[in-house]
């Protein structure tokens, strides 16, 4: 019995090629999805993973001032897989151009340590023995030291210590400076215990992770093997790199750690645990948005076989089949359909996928500005296949469930009639005869048959229903993954294409000559010149912040009347800032007053913000002052040093009165450079007016539409021209200080690369030192991150849409052809052509309407919560995309009736008399 059920099995989906295909192709798409899905997810880790691992290493975590027994004690730590280091050799003095780096920092590098640390030869080779070295390409790129490959060179070689009687008065034990203590001055430190050594320029290779050279370290770290002083550096690799930092807290063995935190953050390790909820949410969304619209597509169609096959149950159930032998014929034509489908869906899932990745591959390498010849590309992982064609074959076997239950439950003379999907009660088929007189004969016997087989007039419906579900939400899913990289990006944005940071002003020259060379350049389209200076602004009243400003950690004390924040005092370049009055058509005389200095204020931002709520980190932006604030002062503070004291914050009073906070240090004849150590218990405070700078600020107009390109987005910016600076700050010597350091330069190019390549030789030449960012180059890798999503979300919104439109498809079609009997006896009685198409036209509106009526608003709700799990990492403002809604309306029409025109042209071709026997055996 069981094979003669097995074989009418494959005979009704022989016979049934229509709906056949239909079910075989919901359950490709299904598990080609979910295939491109998670190999594709997969793949996009390995090629982050291979990407951190070139360039910097698989190595986890390491340790600094170990000795040979600390290292033989980590390696034998449990859960280590393997450790390599290196061993100081000592500081030489390079004679750098950089102040703040002049030291050549020699490693030796140990047995196999290449292996763990990625060591990127830009040419040459690596170092063989202690007579040979290794140079970082930034010792001359920012050092300004170009020895070349095969030179010899002689290098004073010892350890870096702090003079005897230096200002931070350490213990003579305690002289020697490490790699993470920057530079301090030659009065303050030296080389010491020089040995004279002269090597060979083996290559150069490009600069570490600033893990292993930490950005403050004063020296630029050389290569070479050998012995050196006994001070190593471990690295090491975990057999579990998700125990890392439970491994690193727990570890008794070093205090001074480095941890691989990249690499660690592709394997999913990450302390941002917000953002890993969004994206363990996005992910959770998808698959069940799949394994939903796979399991409505191949539900419908199963029970639709099963509908099909009721007369066939009933007459194998009275020749001796069992109820379990029924269930089983279901289940077996679930495992056939699988078995067809589920590889030819792997197949395309890894075609298609692999594709996409291929024709990326330019696009990933600009998106990490790679320079290795990793590229990404789809990696196979059979586990994941696994794991997807048991997800898809669990997603048939769920659809197939219910319809198998309900065809071993069917009694036999039930199945023969074909009476239990009809059940009609007293005035159930009664129709309105508003709908007669609108719809005439045909819409009466639509209503009629809706009311008469409810369950098939259900299962159109819910199918509409899960459709338009799908697709909103899909569309919904993406469209706020959108807005969270757009809007996370746009806080890291810039109006300028390439900026240049001065260490210090170019010698003989003025803002108007520095503006006036660069402007020279064929690559610069605009520059300006500013001068910048953060100060604090202790007391700045409620009634002129914006709630955005209150609400976010820019606030630094909020006493209910006055709050704290920092604000950013620009001068401009005269030139630049009455180019920006013109635009905003400000009156240039009013900001050009000496008598009465007053400021164009910037106060639209996009920053990244602490939720006092959530305590996640969000993305905020927004206005952050009130309409009045026009016309109102600021008072700006900047704390003078002073001698023997550390300035720790101001305060303000319950009074009103601002207080400056001081601590102690250690050595009172020290001066305060950031590293000297304070005594806690030791504070002083005092009026803020006696040791501060108090520069008025006076707020001459708000701006809150688009920046100029020389102002950043992430602060509130007072903005001056340039020479109304001594009227801004009279004799305010601390704040001069400041802006001593703080010159830039904004450049708008259309060729940004030029422009950067120009802004450095002109450094050069200059010899003024500072950072160029290219902002432009960062802004094409923003406009990448945003491509890539949108490849891939309108990607998974085309195939979810397919399954929705088959879904449909298969349960219309299947429906009217199950009702080929009734639509030939109505023609015998005199149903014309017309008359047909007039009442499938009706039924298409119905279903349509229903569908819409029960699938917008649970579209809504639906977008209400992806909305809510975007919001624990960004905020974002909840909306409608009204777009899906409008194509959702007119692609539920579209769709409902294509599927009932071509069911409807099958069922016209039947002959009637053949129709009414209804033999489907």
């Amino acid at each position: 019995m069981k094979n003669i059920l097995h074989k009418y099995t494959g005979r009704t989906l022989k016979k049934n090629k229509v709906r056949t295909a239909v079910t075989l192709i919901g359950i490709i798409l299904s598990m080609g999805l979910m295939t491109a899905v998670l190999e594709g997810a997969y793949s996009g880790i390995q090629y982050l993973i291979n990407i951190e691992i070139d360039h910097c290493g698989n190595w986890h975590g390491g340790m600094r001032n170990m000795t040979e027994e600390k290292l033989t004690e980590l390696a034998e730590t449990k859960g280590i897989d393997r450790t390599v280091s290196w061993e100081e050799v000592g500081w030489a003095d390079a004679k750098t151009k950089n102040e703040d780096k002049p030291y050549l920092l020699i490693e030796s590098l140990g047995e196999g340590a290449e292996d763990l640390i990625a060591v990127r030869l830009i040419e040459g080779r690596l170092p063989e023995n202690d007579q040979e070295i290794l140079l970082p390409e930034h010792l001359k790129n920012n050092g300004g030291v170009n020895w070349k490959t095969g030179d010899k060179i002689t290098l004073d070689v010892g350890r870096r210590v702090l003079k005897e009687g230096s200002s931070e008065g350490a213990e003579l034990s305690d002289r020697e400076l490490g790699v993470d203590r920057s530079f301090t001055s030659k009065e303050e430190e030296t080389i010491a215990d020089t040995v004279q050594k002269t090597y060979t320029v083996t290559g150069t290779y490009m600069r570490f992770y600033m893990g292993i050279e930490p950005f403050e370290c004063p020296g630029y770290t050389a290569l070479t093997r050998g012995k050196g002083n006994g001070n190593l550096t471990a690295f090491y690799t975990l057999k579990n790199p998700r125990a890392y930092y439970e491994f690193a807290n727990n570890q008794s063995i070093s205090s001074n750690l480095i941890t691989h935190t990249d690499l660690l953050v592709n394997y999913g390790i990450t302390g941002r645990g917000n953002v890993n909820m969004v994206i363990y949410g996005f992910a959770a969304i998808l698959i069940l948005l799949i394994v939903f619209g796979s399991v409505s597509l191949i539900y419908n169609s199963f029970s639709i076989s099963v509908s099909e096959r009721t007369r066939q149950f009933g007459i194998l159930k009275s020749v001796g089949a069992t109820g379990k032998q029924i269930r089983s014929s279901v289940f077996y034509e679930a495992f056939v359909l699988s078995g067809i489908a589920i590889p030819i869906g792997a197949l395309i899932g890894c075609g298609g996928i692999g594709l996409v990745l291929y024709l990326l591959q330019n696009s990933f390498d600009r998106l990490l500005t790679t320079t290795t010849a990793t590229k990404i590309h789809l990696v196979i992982w059979v586990p994941m296949l696994v794991i997807a064609a048991a997800i898809c074959l669990l997603t048939t076997l769920i659809s197939a469930w219910v319809p198998a239950f309900r065809a071993k439950k069917i009694s036999p003379i039930e199945a023969i009639r074909q009476s239990r999907d009809v059940k009609i009660k007293n005035r159930s088929v009664k129709t309105s005869k508003l709908t007669e007189k609108l719809f005439g004969f045909e819409g009466m016997m639509a209503s009629k048959n809706f009311k008469r087989e409810k369950k098939r007039y259900r299962s159109v419906v819910i199918s509409l229903f899960l459709s338009i579900l799908l697709f909103i939400a899909t569309s919904s899913l993406t469209a706020y993954l959108q807005q969270s990289v757009t809007g996370a990006a746009s806080g890291h944005s810039a109006a300028y294409d390439v900026t240049w940071s001065l260490a210090e002003m170019p010698e003989g020259k003025d803002p108007e000559q520095i503006i006036s060379d660069i402007k020279a350049f064929n690559s610069v389209d605009e520059a300006a010149f500013v001068s910048a200076a953060a100060l604090q602004a202790p007391r700045v009243s409620n009634r002129i912040l914006s709630e955005n400003l209150l609400d976010s950690d820019m606030v630094d004390q909020n006493t209910g009347e006055d709050s704290s924040t920092v604000v950013l005092l620009n001068f401009v370049d005269d030139a630049a800032f009455e180019k920006m009055l013109e635009k905003q058509q400000l009156d240039r005389d009013a900001f050009f007053n000496k008598n009465e200095p007053q400021a164009v204020v910037y106060h639209h931002v996009v920053f990244d913000s602490l939720d006092p709520k959530s305590g996640n980190m969000m993305v905020r932006t927004g206005n952050l002052f009130k309409n009045n604030a026009a016309g109102q002062t600021i008072s700006c503070y900047r704390e003078r040093k002073k001698k023997g004291m550390s300035f720790a914050q101001f305060e303000t009073k319950e009074t009103g009165e601002v207080e400056a906070v001081y601590y102690e240090l250690k050595d009172p004849e020290a001066e305060d450079d950031g590293y000297a150590e304070i005594d806690p218990e030791k504070e002083q405070r005092f009026p803020a007016d006696e040791v501060s700078d108090v520069i008025p600020l006076k707020i001459g107009a708000l701006i809150d539409t688009e920046r100029d390109y020389f102002s950043d987005s992430g602060y509130v910016v007072f903005q001056y021209p340039y020479s109304m600076m001594d009227a801004v700050l009279k004799d305010a010597e601390a704040v001069r200080e400041t802006l001593a350091g703080g010159h830039s330069v904004f450049v708008l190019a259309t060729d940004h690369k030029a422009a950067a390549e120009d802004l450095h030789r002109y450094e050069e030449q200059t010899q003024a030192g500072g950072y160029i960012q290219d902002a432009a180059e960062e802004a094409e890798l923003i406009r990448l991150v945003i491509m890539v999503v949108n490849v891939f979300s309108f990607g998974f919104i085309i195939v979810i849409s397919l399954i929705a439109a088959a879904n449909v498809f298969n349960t219309i079609s299947t429906n009217v052809n199950l009702r080929r009997r009734e639509f030939a006896m109505l023609k015998s009685v005199g149903l014309s052509d017309r008359g047909f198409r007039k009442m499938m036209n009706y039924e298409c509106i119905i279903y349509g309407c229903k569908g819409l009526i029960w699938g917008l608003p649970a579209s809504v709700v639906v977008t209400f919560l992806i909305w809510k799990v975007t919001t624990q990492a960004f905020v974002v403002p909840f909306s409608i995309p009204w777009y899906s809604f409008a194509i959702a309306v007119g692609a539920v029409f579209l769709v409902v009736f294509a599927s009932m025109l071509y069911a409807a042209r099958r069922v016209r071709k039947d002959n009637m008399i053949e129709a009414i026997k209804n033999e489907n055996l």
